[in-house]
Protein backbone atom coordinates (compact mmCIF):
# COMPACT_ATOMS: atom_id res chain seq x y z
CA UNK A 1 0.00 0.00 0.00
CA UNK A 2 1.10 3.67 -1.07
CA UNK A 3 2.04 5.69 2.27
CA UNK A 4 -0.35 8.61 0.35
CA UNK A 5 -3.63 6.47 0.67
CA UNK A 6 -2.77 5.95 4.47
CA UNK A 7 -1.60 9.67 5.46
CA UNK A 8 -4.86 10.12 3.23
CA UNK A 9 -6.66 8.17 5.52
CA UNK A 10 -5.17 9.40 9.01
CA UNK A 11 -6.21 12.63 7.81
CA UNK A 12 -9.58 11.96 7.30
CA UNK A 13 -9.53 10.19 10.53
CA UNK A 14 -8.06 13.47 12.62
CA UNK A 15 -10.10 15.13 10.83
CA UNK A 16 -13.26 13.45 11.16
CA UNK A 17 -13.13 11.24 14.11
CA UNK A 18 -11.09 13.61 16.37
CA UNK A 19 -11.95 17.51 14.88
CA UNK A 20 -8.47 18.63 13.79
CA UNK A 21 -8.36 21.70 11.71
CA UNK A 22 -7.28 20.59 8.37
CA UNK A 23 -4.53 23.19 8.36
CA UNK A 24 -3.17 21.98 11.18
CA UNK A 25 -3.04 18.08 9.43
CA UNK A 26 0.52 17.96 7.86
CA UNK A 27 2.77 15.13 7.14
CA UNK A 28 5.31 17.09 9.49
CA UNK A 29 3.23 18.06 12.49
CA UNK A 30 4.19 15.74 14.99
CA UNK A 31 1.03 14.00 17.31
CA UNK A 32 2.26 16.14 20.36
CA UNK A 33 1.41 19.87 17.94
CA UNK A 34 -1.48 18.05 17.03
CA UNK A 35 -2.12 17.58 20.79
CA UNK A 36 -2.95 13.66 20.37
CA UNK A 37 -1.97 12.49 23.94
CA UNK A 38 -1.18 8.65 23.98
CA UNK A 39 -5.12 7.90 24.95
CA UNK A 40 -5.84 9.81 21.46
CA UNK A 41 -2.81 7.27 19.60
CA UNK A 42 -4.72 4.59 21.07
CA UNK A 43 -8.00 5.69 19.72
CA UNK A 44 -6.42 6.09 16.39
CA UNK A 45 -4.98 2.38 16.58
CA UNK A 46 -8.19 0.82 17.95
CA UNK A 47 -9.98 2.25 14.47
CA UNK A 48 -7.35 1.60 12.29
CA UNK A 49 -7.01 -2.16 13.47
CA UNK A 50 -10.65 -2.23 13.17
CA UNK A 51 -10.77 -0.91 10.04
CA UNK A 52 -7.74 -2.98 8.14
CA UNK A 53 -7.04 -5.78 10.55
CA UNK A 54 -3.74 -4.02 11.52
CA UNK A 55 -2.26 -5.17 15.07
CA UNK A 56 -1.76 -2.77 17.57
CA UNK A 57 1.30 -4.68 18.45
CA UNK A 58 3.04 -4.37 14.99
CA UNK A 59 2.73 -0.66 15.27
CA UNK A 60 5.19 1.83 17.30
CA UNK A 61 4.06 5.27 17.12
CA UNK A 62 4.19 8.32 20.17
CA UNK A 63 3.59 11.70 20.67
CA UNK A 64 6.98 12.56 18.67
CA UNK A 65 5.84 10.59 15.85
CA UNK A 66 5.12 12.75 12.86
CA UNK A 67 2.14 12.08 10.44
CA UNK A 68 4.12 11.22 7.53
CA UNK A 69 6.24 8.67 10.00
CA UNK A 70 2.65 7.05 11.14
CA UNK A 71 1.54 6.80 7.50
CA UNK A 72 4.62 5.08 7.01
CA UNK A 73 4.01 2.45 10.24
CA UNK A 74 0.83 1.67 9.83
CA UNK A 75 1.71 1.04 5.74
CA UNK A 76 3.79 -1.44 6.92
CA UNK A 77 1.66 -3.19 9.56
CA UNK A 78 -1.07 -3.82 6.79
CA UNK A 79 -1.71 -7.39 5.57
CA UNK A 80 -0.95 -7.82 2.18
CA UNK A 81 -4.26 -7.09 -0.14
CA UNK A 82 -5.86 -10.33 -2.03
CA UNK A 83 -5.20 -9.92 -5.94
CA UNK A 84 -6.69 -7.34 -7.22
CA UNK A 85 -8.05 -5.28 -3.87
CA UNK A 86 -6.67 -2.88 -2.95
CA UNK A 87 -5.16 -2.89 0.78
CA UNK A 88 -7.91 -0.65 2.13
CA UNK A 89 -10.99 -1.65 2.75
CA UNK A 90 -13.96 0.51 1.11
CA UNK A 91 -14.67 2.39 4.92
CA UNK A 92 -11.01 3.40 4.86
CA UNK A 93 -10.06 4.21 1.49
CA UNK A 94 -9.56 7.74 0.24
CA UNK A 95 -12.78 9.05 -1.44
CA UNK A 96 -13.37 9.26 -4.82
CA UNK A 97 -15.51 11.76 -6.77
CA UNK A 98 -18.34 9.22 -7.36
CA UNK A 99 -17.86 7.24 -4.68
CA UNK A 100 -20.66 6.14 -1.73
CA UNK A 101 -19.62 7.94 1.20
CA UNK A 102 -17.48 5.92 3.51
CA UNK A 103 -19.52 4.62 6.62
CA UNK A 104 -18.01 6.22 9.77
CA UNK A 105 -15.00 4.32 11.51
CA UNK A 106 -16.17 2.75 14.80
CA UNK A 107 -15.63 4.74 17.50
CA UNK A 108 -13.56 3.73 20.53
CA UNK A 109 -16.22 2.41 22.77
CA UNK A 110 -17.63 0.57 19.77
CA UNK A 111 -13.87 -0.83 18.78
CA UNK A 112 -13.71 -2.20 22.12
CA UNK A 113 -17.28 -3.77 22.32
CA UNK A 114 -15.51 -6.08 19.60
CA UNK A 115 -14.14 -9.76 20.71
CA UNK A 116 -10.10 -9.69 19.88
CA UNK A 117 -8.87 -11.39 17.07
CA UNK A 118 -7.45 -14.95 17.72
CA UNK A 119 -3.80 -15.22 16.70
Amino acid sequence: MEDGAMYEMLTRLLVEEFGLDEDQVRPDATARQLELDSLSLAELAVIITEGTGVRLEDVEVSPDSTLGQMAEAFGRALPPAPAGRGALPPSLSPSSGDARPAAPAPSLDQALSVAPAQS
